[in-house]
C-alpha cells in the first residue's frame, strides 16, 4: 500500500516479490530492504539502478530515504558513484 504522498509510478513503483526477487538476483537493484512499518513479512522496498540514472538524466541529485544499514550498502555498490 502506498504511503501518505506518495504517487504510483511518480514517487515508487509497486511489483510482484517474485519481480522485484528476480530484478535483485540480476543485479538491477542499487539497495533493498524490509519496509520496517509494513508488518508484513516479505514486504520489500528499495531502489532501482534505472530510478537513479533517471534522475541524473535529468540534471539532478537523486536524495534516497533509508535506513543505515541500507546505506552502508549503497556506499559500498560498485555500480554507484557518490
Amino acid at each position: 500500500p502506498s504511503r501518505r504522498g506518495e504517487r504510483p509510478g511518480v514517487t515508487m513503483n509497486f511489483a510482484t516479490l517474485e519481480m522485484v526477487s528476480a530484478d535483485v538476483q540480476a543485479g538491477k537493484y542499487l539497495e533493498t530492504g524490509v519496509l520496517p512499518e509494513s508488518g508484513c513479512e516479505g514486504e520489500l522496498i528499495g531502489t532501482t539502478l534505472e530510478a537513479i540514472a533517471r534522475v541524473r538524466s535529468m540534471g539532478a541529485i537523486p536524495l534516497l530515504h533509508i535506513s543505515y544499514e541500507r546505506a552502508i550498502a549503497v556506499s559500498k555498490c560498485p555500480k554507484i558513484q557518490l
